[in-house]
Formats: C-alpha cells, sequence, structure tokens
C-alpha cells in the first residue's frame, strides 16, 4: 500500500511524462529550482539546477548514467548555508541514501530541501552508455523495456547489478514506475508530512493505493539481485582476502585519489592524505627503500585505502562511484562492498535506511559489541 497519487503520461511516455511534473513544479512555485540530471554538451548527462520551466525538456532523469553521485553536490550547496528558498533535489536511490548520511554527519542542511528519488534500474559505465547511444539507440528505453521483461543488462555496472534498493528506503517523495509500465501511470509516493504537502502543491489527492504487482516485481528483482550479491561476495572473500591477494588487488594503484574526490561520504574538509603529513623528501624515500631494498611509489597505497575503509564503511552506501572514477580497474567497489556490509550489519546498521536512525560512530551503548568480545580468563 502507498500513499501518494498515480500521475497518467498516456500517449506522452514516462520520461515526457516527468518532464511535465518538473516543468509543472516550477510554474506553480512549488519549488525555485530542481537539482537533477540534465543533458549538457557532447550528449553527456550531469547535475543540473533548473529554474526555468521551458527549460525542464533538457531534463533527462532516466538516463542510465551517473557521473557524479549527487549527494554530494548537495553537500557542496548546502553544507554551511541552506538555500533561502525551496528546491527539489531528484535523486538515485544510492544517492538518497548518501543524502541521508550526510545530514547525520551535518555535511547537509535538509532546510528548504524537498527530496525527490526515482526508481533505478541501473547505471552504465561511460563507455558503455556512450557506445550505446553512439550506436543509435536510446539507452532509457532500451533499459526500462528489458527491465520491465525482468531481464538485468550485464553491460551495466556491477554495483548497480547487485544494488538492492532500486526504490530509496527513504525520501520526501518517491517517484515510482518499476512494475507499472502497462499501466502508462507513475505512482508519486509520499514518505513524509512534507511529501504529503508537496502533493496537494501540485494540486492532487493524496490517497492509499494498493499496488500488489508493483510489490511483486519488485520482490522478483530483489530475489535475484540477492543471490548476485552473495555471488560477488563469495568471489570477493575468494579473490581479495589475505594482505598478499589485497596488495595484488590494489596493485595498479597510481595514487591519484578519484576514488576519494567522488565517494559522497568522503567529507572531512582536512584530509590527512591531502597534509604535509605524507610530504617526504627525497632521502627519506631513499631511507625508506635502503631499509627494504625496494619501496613502492608512490608510497602509502595500502596506507591510503585502509584509512578510507576504516573512516567510511559504517555510511558506505554501496552506490560504487569510487571504482567508476578509478583510471586503473582497481576493484574498490568489491572491497569497500564487502567491508561496509560486515560492519553494519555488525552494528544492526544499515546507511541510507532510516533519516531517524542513529549512526554507530555518533553512539555509545554499554553492551555495545558483547557478542565478539574476547572470552574474559
Amino acid at each position: 500500500m502507498a500513499r501518494g497519487v498515480l500521475r497518467e503520461y498516456k500517449g506522452k511516455g514516462l520520461k515526457e511524462g516527468l518532464k511535465e511534473l518538473w516543468g509543472e513544479l516550477l510554474k506553480r512555485d512549488v519549488v525555485k529550482a530542481i537539482l537533477l540530471p540534465m543533458e549538457v554538451e557532447g550528449g553527456l548527462i550531469a547535475p543540473g539546477l533548473l529554474t526555468d520551466p521551458d527549460r525542464a525538456r533538457e531534463s533527462r532523469t532516466l538516463a542510465p548514467y551517473m557521473p557524479v553521485n549527487t549527494a554530494r553536490v548537495l553537500q557542496m550547496m548546502t553544507r554551511t548555508v541552506p538555500p533561502s528558498e525551496r528546491v527539489a533535489a531528484v535523486l538515485r536511490p544510492c544517492e538518497a541514501r548518501a543524502l541521508v548520511e550526510l545530514v547525520k554527519l551535518k555535511q547537509i542542511l535538509q532546510e528548504n530541501l524537498i527530496v525527490i528519488s526515482f526508481d533505478c534500474p541501473g547505471t552504465y559505465p561511460l563507455e558503455a552508455y556512450q557506445r550505446i547511444v553512439e550506436g543509435g539507440e536510446d539507452p532509457e528505453t532500451l533499459l526500462l523495456e528489458r527491465m520491465n521483461q525482468g531481464v538485468e543488462d550485464e553491460r551495466l555496472r556491477e554495483s548497480c547489478r547487485i544494488c538492492l534498493h532500486p526504490r530509496a528506503p527513504w525520501a520526501d517523495i518517491r517517484i515510482g514506475f518499476l512494475g507499472l509500465d502497462e499501466k502508462q501511470q507513475f505512482l508519486i509516493e509520499a514518505l513524509t508530512e512534507s511529501g504529503e504537502q508537496f502533493i496537494r502543491e501540485l494540486g492532487m489527492e493524496v490517497k492509499d493505493i494498493p499496488l500488489k504487482e508493483r510489490e511483486g516485481f519488485l520482490e522478483k528483482l530483489l530475489s535475484q539481485r540477492k543471490k548476485d550479491e552473495q555471488k560477488v561476495l563469495k568471489e570477493q572473500q575468494k579473490d581479495l582476502r589475505g594482505a598478499d591477494k589485497l596488495l595484488t588487488a590494489l596493485s595498479a594503484c597510481i595514487g591519484c585519489r578519484n576514488c576519494m574526490t567522488l565517494c559522497p561520504i568522503c567529507y572531512c574538509r582536512e584530509c590527512l592524505f591531502n597534509s604535509p603529513t605524507f610530504e617526504m623528501e627525497a632521502d627519506r624515500y631513499m631511507g625508506l627503500a635502503q631499509k627494504r631494498g625496494a619501496a613502492r611509489m608512490p608510497a602509502d597505497m595500502l596506507l591510503f585505502h585502509i584509512t578510507r575503509m576504516a573512516h567510511m564503511a559504517h555510511s558506505c552506501v554501496q552506490c560504487g562511484m569510487c571504482e567508476e572514477a578509478c583510471p586503473m580497474g582497481v576493484p574498490v567497489f568489491r572491497l569497500f562492498k564487502a567491508t561496509s556490509a560486515q560492519v553494519q550489519a555488525l552494528f544492526n546498521y544499515e546507511a541510507g535506511r532510516d533519516l531517524e536512525e542513529e549512526i554507530p560512530i555518533s553512539t555509545f551503548r554499554e553492551k555495545e559489541l558483547e557478542q565478539i568480545q574476547e572470552p574474559k580468563i
């Protein structure tokens, strides 16, 4: 059962129906701006801040390519001062989950912010997306058709193929369409009081809506993805467990730190790895090399990745942007997926699940972790 409204897009198609919705939000003055995926030069997609309803036609909400986790953009926009007028942020589920964590970490201010999440069939790596476009196919239509037929596209990013949140756990509004395609309607679902008020300001009545067909579709999709996820985790344990295997997997790292830059949860204003701590003169490098006989350059590669994993495993939303950013194909997603899954399970916590759920690093429970303590002698 959902609380919201079903909106028709008959004769227009889902893409045009969403563009019409964004334009209406601005025309009715429900919001002053909308942060959402837009087409930019060269046919690629990037987050854009839309204020002119006539330019809503340039929005590409369903384009299956994600150059950056938009929660990172919201962090840049709202970390110190919230918007003075209401802004809607249209986010994929992994972006909405990252937003939840950044709010808890006091990196995003929610005032005057309406969070709208939409069903996500997945995203392609840049090269795969470009090939589909250059081949004359419409990537949005192609992916939705395959998804509604129950077929996962193997060209999707691995993080998307095993994502267990095609529907966001939290948002003010959820836009739903998976499992509804034959009805030529999409769901505008309110999850908060702000979401219900939002729907009323659009001139629509909030109702309880039974959606057995949609729930059945999502249940089937998640069942297969859970199997695929377990397969990936088993492969990770086989291929990356132990110091030697870990060093081998990370050996291609060139220290560019793109993974850190694109990670939405890496939020420190002053980062240890960008500080003088790791600035070394030539003679110190020489000293290391003489002690070991040879020293890998750049240095501290393993320390960098282990520190990052320890720093943000509790809030990792497994969006996979770290691996998408890596120019060397280092399997950082699998490392962070396995690490964060174990850390969060340890605390019975799931990143991005609930805005009210306390983040493990900010709370103390006296009897926490008793089950894994060393037995007293």
